[in-house]
């Protein structure tokens, strides 16, 4: 056997096969009798019952990280697997904002008369009243602001106006841009020496 590379380097191969003396990275069991040098680099980080198995890594759309500590303060262990290819966002992964809503009122008073007075009503008048026609003529009324020192007839109106219920809970891909090449592990090679 040629040994032209570190047992345990996993490294980009181009090609669709693994090289003499390298495994795909797909998280395939090996036996520890037959790879016992290996099994003293990687142990069981990538899973195995750690008595007749152990597990090489897992690439398999997938990215590596490397372990330790980033520079945000969050810390990498060796062998962690975590992130999604796909999230739902929920309205507590969102920053908070608002949103508006416009609302109009109208008010369309009708009269039960053709005869109902029309202008500025007095202080003591009415501004329709009904004369038996039984509200078949609507009659548009104008209604001013009263004069000074006359009663003012409070009009309240209280609006809930509903925003419609928008999206299709469909899944936000996270995916960066990549290109697809077969991860491989050194399986038989020299044996890395600590420094």
């Amino acid at each position: 056997m040629d040994y032209e590379s570190y047992m345990g380097v996993v490294a980009p191969f181009a090609g669709n096969f693994a090289p003499k003396n390298w495994l795909f990275c797909q998280g395939q069991l090996l036996s520890i009798p037959s790879n016992t040098a290996l099994f003293a680099l990687l142990g069981t980080t990538y899973g195995g019952n750690g008595v007749q198995t152990f597990a090489l890594p897992n690439l398999g759309g997938r990215m590596a990280l490397g372990a330790g500590d980033s520079t945000s303060g969050t810390h990498y262990t060796q062998g962690e697997v975590a992130g999604t290819e796909n999230v739902s966002l929920l309205p507590s992964n969102m920053a908070a904002h608002t949103h508006t809503a416009t609302a109009t009122a109208s008010v369309n008073l009708s009269a039960s008369s053709s005869a109902a007075t029309l202008g500025v009503p007095a202080a003591s008048s009415t501004l329709a009243s009904a004369n038996g026609n039984s509200g078949r003529d609507p009659v548009t009324v104008n209604l001013y602001a009263p004069a000074p020192g006359t009663t003012s007839i409070p009009a309240t109106a209280t609006l809930n106006p509903q925003l419609e219920v928008t999206g299709a809970n469909q899944p936000v891909a996270l995916t960066q841009p990549f290109l697809a090449l077969s991860m491989c592990i050194c399986i038989y090679g020299v044996f890395p020496s600590r420094n």
